[in-house]
């Protein structure tokens, strides 16, 4: 190894405690190769008690294993060290992970000690293997009659075993690229490009921009040649689109600009043409104004009562609810029914394996063997009540109060639903989730619904186009996307929860001919549809376990715990945690 330019360090060994041994290894690599620094995290092991201090014999860099980002962050703050932070390990990728690879980014920007770290690791250990249905899939630890194993525990990877990557390495490569944008004056179309090499300028790329409407381009270009020095900024004035910028032009909806940038050249790692970076911000265009109605007698809102179920009726649109259960039975319009059951109140996902490792016995820390303690994957629910009152403009109001346990005694979470029927056909839903005593840090606020399968077609314009969680969505852009229901599974090799979108505007499920129905938040929602309930991705242990269903399953959230990194490193950071008493939430559906 000696001879590869590509080896920058000696290491002395991983997990090997630390001893005179390895004092004597490291005098003589020191002899013998004098060039290179040593490694060694053995000798500050935060694992073992160590505090990061000392080591100096045997290693040159201050090399912690998974620290939280406020102990990198203090070290750099307090600590005299002269010696750089890299840490060994950090970000463990198993399964659907890296939360807050942003957050540990963002310390790295910010103070010059802390110089990066790898990820553990590159690839998934899985072989692949062929089962009984002729379907191949990924096996791991134990599916080899091999005792004692460690289960899925290798799986670990960023991308797959065949170097598919996992949607996780799209945030890794979105902060790891070499160019940022920064807005300097929007109305006057005025940004900054900023150079975050340190070595080589900008002009081996190209960008290019978009500005758009809800999803719709109303103006794009090319940027200048990019000319800016290692660590050095550029400016630019996107002229084409100072017609929306500056208020002259309005827009129907938000709008984002968003930036491109390409390799000009093939490199040996990168044909010319393929994108290294991207960004995006929030564009200043005003908006119109919303055109008033036509004149006319105001649609009324009917309220009537027929064999046990309560129907709210505008124009052609009915939402029927039972009075038995509470539930929304149907909604639509012409006698259409988009629902096969829901809302419902929804706080479980199939675990992660950051939330724990399924087949392997797991400390009382982690917060599965909580959630399976409060019963969260066998939620029973009781209605409470379901009666027809008032609203504030004196429309008729569905109030449906539900309580909801996976335990013998009632009151872990009560659900308060406020279903009114607006003119023109839309069904607005107000949320109240209160969690009782002892009830805390759930996977999720929300409610399930089931639609039919006919609706496949998914539009949304929110974060996308890849997966994204509250605490790994720096990389994604908010846009109008198109996909099907189907496209939206993520196979990890252990079955868990996946294909979430975050702060999204709105949704449409529909059928080939368009029809269908639309979700909007109020503002925003997180949503994900599949035709896998959690309960299937929980129980199953490969992906070929999994048989799909032809209804989706829609799940709308006011929000979803973060993902962490807890099956090898810390927990979810509290503030992507659900630790609040009570939620409240609203959405509204609508017949397309």
């Amino acid at each position: 190894d000696k001879n590869h330019p590509c080896i920058i360090f000696w290491s002395l060994g991983n997990e090997s405690g630390y001893g005179p041994n390895h004092d004597a290894a490291a005098g003589w690599v020191r002899g013998f190769d004098p060039s290179r620094p040593l490694h060694y995290e053995g000798a500050i092991s935060i694992w073992a008690g160590g505090d990061m201090q000392g080591g100096e014999r045997v290693t040159d860099v201050m090399c912690p294993m998974y620290p939280q980002i406020a102990r990198i962050i203090e070290y750099s703050e307090k600590n005299a060290d002269p010696r750089p932070l890299i840490m060994c390990e950090y970000s463990h990728a198993m399964g659907n992970s890296n939360g807050s690879l942003a957050d540990y980014w963002a310390a790295f920007e910010k103070y010059p000690a802390l110089q990066g770290g790898y990820i553990w690791e590159w690839v998934d250990h899985g072989i692949r293997q062929s089962a009984p249905d002729g379907t191949t899939y990924w096996a791991y630890g134990g599916d080899f009659d091999d005792v004692p194993n460690d289960a899925n525990f290798c799986t670990d990877g960023i991308v797959w075993p065949d170097r598919t990557p996992h949607p996780a390495l799209n945030e890794f490569k979105y902060l790891a690229q070499p160019v940022r944008v920064e807005a300097v004056n929007l109305k006057q179309g005025r940004i900054r490009i900023v150079n975050k090499q340190d070595f080589v300028g900008l002009d081996g790329l190209r960008g290019e921009w978009e500005l758009a409407d809800e999803g719709v381009v109303l103006a794009k270009g090319k940027l200048p040649a990019l000319e800016a020095a290692p660590g050095e900024a550029m400016a630019v004035t996107l002229d084409e689109a100072l017609l929306w910028l500056s208020g002259k032009e309005k827009a129907t909806g938000e709008c984002f600009l968003t930036f491109r940038f390409f390799q000009r050249r093939a490199t040996l790692w990168a044909p010319a043409g393929y994108e290294v970076g991207w960004s995006q911000l929030a564009a200043p265009v005003k908006t119109q104004a919303a055109k008033a109605g036509r004149g006319g007698a105001r649609e009324i809102v009917e309220a009537s009562e027929r064999g046990g179920q309560i129907v709210l009726r505008v124009g052609d649109v009915e939402a029927v609810f039972e009075r038995e259960n509470g539930l929304l039975a149907g909604f639509g319009h012409q006698g259409k029914n988009l629902l096969l059951r829901g809302p419902q109140l929804n706080v479980w996902r199939a675990a992660t394996d950051n939330d724990g490792i399924k087949l392997m016995e797991q400390p009382e820390w982690k917060v599965l063997p909580r959630w399976l303690a409060l019963g969260l994957p066998e939620l029973r629910h009781r209605l409470d009540a379901i009666r027809l009152v008032e609203g504030e403009d004196g429309a008729p109001v569905v109030e449906v109060v539900t309580s909801a346990t996976g335990r013998k005694k009632w009151g872990d979470f009560t659900h308060v639903q406020r279903f009114s029927l607006l003119p023109g056909g839309t069904l607005a839903v107000d949320n109240e989730v209160r969690l009782g005593d002892g009830v805390s840090d759930v996977p999720r606020i929300g409610v399930s619904l089931v639609l039919p399968a006919a609706l496949e077609s998914l539009t949304w314009f929110g974060r996308g186009p890849w997966e994204n969680y509250s605490d790994r969505k720096t990389s994604t852009l908010v846009g109008r996307y198109q996909s099907t229901v189907a496209e939206q599974y993520v196979p990890y090799i252990m079955p868990q929860e996946n294909g979430h979108k975050t702060d999204v505007r709105w949704l449409t499920l529909t059928d080939g001919k368009g029809q269908g129905v639309r979700v909007s938040g109020a503002p925003t929602i997180e949503f994900s549809a599949s035709h896998f309930t959690a309960g299937d991705l929980f129980q199953a242990r490969h992906t070929y376990e999994l048989a799909p269903r032809p209804e989706i399953y829609l799940n709308l959230d006011l929000a979803q715990r973060g993902l962490g990194t807890a099956s090898c490193g810390p927990d979810t950071l509290p503030e992507y945690c659900l630790l609040e008493p009570l939620y409240r939430f609203a959405y509204r559906l609508s017949a397309e």
